[in-house]
């Protein structure tokens, strides 16, 4: 089987959560002797873990990418002449492979990668966003002519049934996993991990820091700083909590390493379609309290965390699990056995394998 994988990036280059399920999912594959190029935008990258990297002049407008990479893009592909194509992410590239589907004989399958994926709405935010919006009818076009379209959760399933009348599969993000033991810190360690974006409201977790000056417990950022004023207020918040610590961006190796010493991971975001952290968290025994999002109340529903829902609850289940080192251990034994037997990568790259092939052999 050979296999074109279309994103906007890589994750050698953007160590972004989309970008990282494309790595594994491709990963695998060529483990089982498939041939899977890699096509996105960006600077010329080695090609690595047998995935053959092809890159794309950057674009920033939906414009741009429809006059100038859809024909590089075609050649590309004209060129690889694969027997599917994967893109996940719902953005311009979404458009241009629908609309190379409708030219040649190969399958299509449309990945989510997050709840605004499969939304019907315009959020226009920021200019990022402004852009994105121009390019939604031709998003629309692309998803609607794929041969399958996968989502994360069950509720993107039924959001994109609402949405836009169409069934897809559900397969979940996946995850290497990783060997204990898990050693956590002496003064237990409370993380906040990703890119630095005000959607991700990090002021909820500094406000949470500075409410909790009376435990002995060290509160660690990590993640991309962000831009212009919204991250200068952030880093003068941050410099006036002694008990908060901001590293920057690490390498995925040096995330893995602290969430290992972590004993709870807090999530702020307001927009999510299933991170990435909480799945290296769960794998590694921490427990995830978070204010807006439990995919499918999956951490709810089996006893690994807590779904806060505002910042005054985020408080009293971040101490509960702070005062009880039993309960921490529990729930975090409970999170480990649950990932592990969901988000292996050897379990969820077979789900892939077949559905590709099941789509080739039609």
């Amino acid at each position: 089987m050979r296999i074109a994988v279309v994103l906007k990036s890589n994750f050698f280059l953007n160590k972004g959560g989309a970008e990282y399920q494309a790595y594994l999912i491709s990963k695998y594959l060529s483990s089982c002797g498939h041939e899977v190029h890699y096509i996105y935008e960006g600077k010329k990258i080695k090609n690595r873990d047998g995935i053959l990297y092809h890159n794309l002049p950057r674009r920033s407008s939906p414009i741009q990418m429809s006059e100038v990479n859809y024909s590089k893009l075609k050649a590309i592909l004209d060129d690889v002449n694969p027997d599917l194509v994967y893109q996940r992410c719902r953005n311009a590239y979404t458009g241009l492979i629908g609309r190379y589907r409708r030219i040649r004989d190969i399958k299509f399958v449309w990945a989510a990668a997050s709840n605004m994926d499969v939304d019907d709405k315009i959020h226009v935010r920021n200019l990022n966003d402004f852009r994105r919006s121009l390019s939604r009818p031709m998003t629309i076009r692309g998803i609607r002519s794929a041969d399958k379209i996968i989502v994360q959760t069950k509720f993107q399933m039924g959001a994109i049934k609402k949405a836009f009348k169409l069934d897809s599969t559900l397969i979940p993000n996946s995850h290497e996993v990783p060997n204990p033991p898990f050693i956590k810190d002496d003064t237990p360690i409370i993380c906040w991990i990703a890119n630095i974006k005000d959607f991700r409201k990090l002021e909820d977790f500094l406000n949470l820091a500075d409410t909790c000056r009376d435990l002995e417990a060290k509160f660690v950022i990590v993640g991309r700083p962000s831009i212009g004023s919204y991250q200068e207020i952030l880093e003068r918040r941050i410099q006036s909590l002694d008990n908060v610590s901001y590293l920057g961006e690490l390498s995925f190796e040096e995330v893995n390493d602290l969430i290992s010493q972590s004993s709870i991971f807090v999530h702020t975001s307001l927009i999510e379609g299933f991170p990435n952290t909480y799945i290296q968290a769960w794998m590694r025994e921490v427990p995830v309290v978070s204010i807006h999002f439990d995919p499918d109340q999956i951490m709810v529903n089996n006893g690994f965390g807590y779904h806060s829902k505002n910042c005054r609850q985020l408080r009293k289940d971040v101490r509960r699990l702070y005062m009880n080192k039993e309960l921490r251990m529990k729930m975090g034994k409970k999170a480990r056995k649950y990932a592990v037997e969901n988000f292996d990568i050897s379990q969820v790259g077979k789900k892939y394998e077949s559905l590709f092939l099941e789509l080739i052999n039609e």
